[in-house]
């Protein structure tokens, strides 16, 4: 990847339009038009919004656009694009630009030939064609709630823009009240714009999924420095949409009030027991520290970027289009491109050429099959597991070295948890109200814990042990280890005999660190049928345990 210069010149064109160039007069005349404003936002180059949400909020054009403008906005980084960066700042920035670039690009194979990104007409964008301007509602403060780690709601300085003082209309003439400004998805524009005016602000990248977007770090923002924010947010399921949300998945994609207090408790949570040293030391997160939600019961959550050059699991199999591999400069093999299709290859050879001698085999239990067994089986013994399948977690290695330094953990909302196998091992349960207290969140209701974890009154499936280990055992890690060896093999990395061979390789790692960290497998349900590895797309490996033996209790 060129860097951040190369990247400041490709934005240009975008940041000199300015982010708030807006047609006021034809907009303000646009709002006394019939009843077709009521019924849609009306788009223009700034602001989206409506008659509806217009009248709720007493607020004219100018006054939000006057609430961006120097005076009224926070400062964010506002980097320029002839500013001349720092050597630090370039690789930050050439960092998120690195892992951006493997999460809409590496990743775009998987929307091929579906429906699933076809924006609409006035976006215009596919992943590959980059990034979109992103939308934020406008929202009364009184219409939100916000959740951060600890007892006090106290917003980090870079979030602190999103919450700023507006003119309204008031009994006596303007007065300033003070507004949210809420991310949501273009999906939802339809929706939320019939309540609230909706700004554009900031270029958003879309990332593995849909409804989660880096914001650029090179686009100046009013609202904050985004630079190294990761934003989830909330999907409902539009009825008669020609679009499928979510990758073509279908259904919602909703973040509740209970998700999103319970982010920020789960971050503090993971927080503590790395600190503690309670998991294995290659053990990362990424922090939901804040998180927000409307009257509506829709959230969002605000995710802090991990330091330095990561990757995502995904994008180590997947094949990298051209345009994408010429673009990137990694780190992590000495400051160069990949050279071949698939960068686990690129990876492995470069830890071979570090470790003279070090066969395949070798090479792949080190780096893709021993960090992701030791994190597992290091929190399966805590009476925890999440849902680490490839999209789920992040690589970082050592440039020195080749390693792994660490296995970076995201989307905290497949925490899963059995505080009845932690009390037969004679535990805390963390999760109780005193434990909660210690840990600074002592307003944390037992009501919220419930229903996180429970319905109708009874403990959902996922937190019941063994399906809590056995879901990420043979399931949602199972699926890392099963696409890396299926894409070496097509790559010629490998021979299906070598991949065989693997496959038998991680029974033996996980046996090996269910031993070390003292976890009994024959707790779990066992494996009545050994099924050979085999890349079958028709059946994949739901319902197949592919790397478990069965064991005697």
């Amino acid at each position: 990847m060129a860097g951040a210069d190369t990247i400041a010149r490709d934005l240009a064109g975008a940041a000199d339009r300015g982010l708030f160039r807006t047609m006021w007069s034809g907009l303000v005349r646009g709002l006394k038009g019939g009843s077709k404003e009521d019924a849609a936002p009306i788009i223009r180059d700034g602001v989206t919004i409506t008659r509806q949400a217009m009248s709720k909020i007493r607020a004219t054009p100018e006054a939000i656009r006057q609430a961006f403008s120097a005076d009224g906005a926070a400062p964010g980084r506002q980097i320029q694009i002839d500013r001349v960066l720092t050597p630090e700042q370039k690789e930050s920035i050439t960092s998120i630009h690195n892992l951006i670039l493997m999460e809409s690009r590496v990743n775009d194979q998987r929307y091929a030939g579906t429906k699933a990104i076809s924006f609409p007409a006035d976006y215009k964008w596919t992943p590959a064609k980059g990034p979109y301007r992103q939308l934020w509602a406008m929202m009364p403060v009184d219409d939100v709630k916000i959740f951060t780690k600890g007892d006090q709601v106290t917003l980090p300085s870079h979030l602190q823009g999103i919450i700023r003082d507006v003119e309204v209309a008031g009994k006596r003439g303007p007065e300033k009240q003070k507004f949210a400004f809420f991310p949501i998805h273009w999906q939802q524009k339809d929706i939320v714009g019939k309540e609230y005016p909706l700004v554009e602000e900031g270029l958003a990248h879309v990332s593995a999924s849909v409804r989660v977007v880096y914001m650029d770090p090179t686009s100046p923002m009013a609202l904050g420095d985004f630079s190294h924010t990761n934003i989830k947010m909330h999907l409902d399921d539009v009825k008669g949409s020609e679009t499928p949300i979510n990758g073509g998945l279908g259904g919602h994609r909703r973040i509740d009030a209970v998700w999103a207090e319970m982010s920020p408790t789960i971050t503090g949570l993971m927080e503590k027991m790395i600190k503690e040293q309670k998991f294995s030391p290659l053990v990362d997160v990424m922090p939901e520290a804040v998180t927000m939600v409307d009257k509506n019961n829709r959230g969002v959550i605000f995710r802090t970027v991990p330091e330095g050059e990561v990757f995502p699991a995904f994008s180590l199999y997947s094949p990298v289009p051209k345009e994408a591999k010429d673009g990137l400069k990694l780190a992590a093999l000495g400051g160069k491109a990949p050279s071949t299709d698939i960068l686990a290859v690129d990876l492995l050879e470069n830890l071979r050429q570090k470790n003279p001698g070090l066969s395949k085999m070798d090479a792949i239990r080190e780096l893709f099959v021993d960090p992701v067994l030791d994190v597992v089986m290091s929190m399966a013994k805590e009476g925890m597991a999440l849902e680490l399948h490839p999209q789920n977690f992040m690589f970082r290695f050592d440039p020195a070295t080749g390693k792994v330094k660490n296995i970076v953990c995201r989307d905290l909302h497949g925490f899963n948890y059995s505080a009845d196998y932690r009390a037969k091992k004679g535990l805390p349960d963390l999760l109780a109200p005193e434990s909660l207290k210690q840990m600074g969140f002592p307003h944390l209701k037992q009501e919220t814990v419930k229903a996180y974890f429970e319905k109708d009154g009874k403990v959902r499936d996922r937190f019941k042990s063994p399906a809590v280990f056995e879901n990420t055992f043979d399931f949602f890690s199972s699926m890392w280890y099963f696409h890396t060896l299926d894409s070496l093999e097509k790559a010629g990395y490998i021979t299906h005999s070598d991949a065989l061979q693997a496959a038998e390789m991680i029974k033996d790692r996980l046996e090996f660190f269910a031993g070390k960290y003292k976890f009994d497998l024959s707790q779990l349900n066992q494996p009545t049928k050994q099924y050979e590895f085999t890349a079958d797309p028709a059946t994949g490996i739901r319902h197949k345990i592919l790397f478990r033996r069965a064991v005697q209790k």
